[in-house]
């Protein structure tokens, strides 16, 4: 897909201006590089004992982000990334970061109210809103990846100005997440928050920090009770019954991604192979034609894909 071509892309372009600023350093932890090196090893195992080598690499129509070409050029990614970070590259990266994810947040919001609204290529089946990133769900990933980050900058700002900023940002930031209506990402940061106040008391020196995650924690809370019921009003009630047609789909294609690592425990069926061993297995619980090309969860992705070592 354009995601598998626009980062290698992007990748020599980052390459080539740090290579004429002459400030290509590359100093990175031993360890580090030595599993990097091992995961792209594996990478290679598994295309060529996958299910469909070819696919494998160049993965499914529109889907290039479970490739193993996608993998490689993101691991390169990274090993450039952290072996040029320093303090100050790192803050103004979070900083970049924070404000993409206001950005997305706002862009949500508007969409839930039909400005600006793009249902998207297959609206037929996406209605909700899609955002900068296609998917509610995408969209959620990345802003709750971002509230710990924007959370860090807050406590380490100085000035009212710049600590008005971070605060509001992350107000908004969880509204956007509230907004895009996705369960396990509204549920996953608040157990986040959680654990984070809780690991906090050990040290009562981190007031600050319990204080900003108890309202961050408070804040989710009430964004989801007033919301989430409006945009998701038929799934609500059964979401906490376990009740409701996606999960009960999502549940089976955890078993059926259980059998497939049984299957195949050492090499996996290959990076993005998942849907061909899918459509294989013809499971009577997806009769009425639902289809999965990865498991939804990260971790049966990695391991039905690439094996167990992955």
């Amino acid at each position: 897909g354009i995601v598998g071509l626009v980062l290698p892309f992007l990748q020599g372009l980052l390459f080539i201006a740090i290579w004429k600023q002459k400030t290509l350093l590359v100093r990175v932890w031993k360890p580090l590089v030595i599993l990097m090196l091992a995961f792209i090893a594996w990478l290679i195992v598994t295309t060529v004992f996958s299910l469909d080598p070819l696919m494998s690499i160049l993965g499914l129509t529109g889907r290039g982000s479970n490739t193993a070409l996608f993998m490689f050029f993101w691991t390169i990614l990274l090993f450039i990334v952290i072996g040029n970070l320093t303090k100050e590259r790192f803050r103004i990266i979070l900083k970049t970061i924070f404000v993409t994810s206001i950005i997305i947040s706002i862009y949500s919001i508007l969409q839930q109210y039909g400005i600006g609204f793009y249902g998207g290529i297959e609206n037929e089946t996406r209605v909700i809103v899609p955002g900068f990133l296609g998917n509610p769900n995408f969209n959620s990933m990345y802003l709750v990846a971002v509230v710990p980050f924007g959370s860090w900058l807050l406590l380490n700002s100085t000035g009212l100005n710049r600590r008005l900023w971070y605060g509001s940002g992350l107000f908004i930031i969880l509204f956007g997440v509230v907004f895009c209506a996705s369960r396990a990402a509204i549920l996953g940061l608040l157990i986040a928050l959680v654990i984070q106040i809780v690991l906090s008391f050990r040290n009562w020196k981190n007031w600050k920090n319990i204080l900003v995650t108890l309202i961050l924690c408070a804040v989710l809370a009430v964004l989801s009770w007033q919301f989430f019921p409006t945009f998701r009003p038929e799934t609500t009630e059964q979401s906490i019954t376990f009740q409701e047609s996606t999960q009960i789909y999502r549940f089976s294609v955890w078993d059926l991604s259980i059998d497939t690592i049984a299957d195949r425990p050492l090499v996996g069926t290959g990076m993005a192979n998942f849907f061909i061993d899918f459509q294989k297995r013809g499971w009577p619980q997806f009769s009425t034609g639902e289809q999965f090309d990865d498991p939804h969860n990260f971790v049966l992705l990695l391991a039905t894909n690439g094996g167990i070592p992955l």
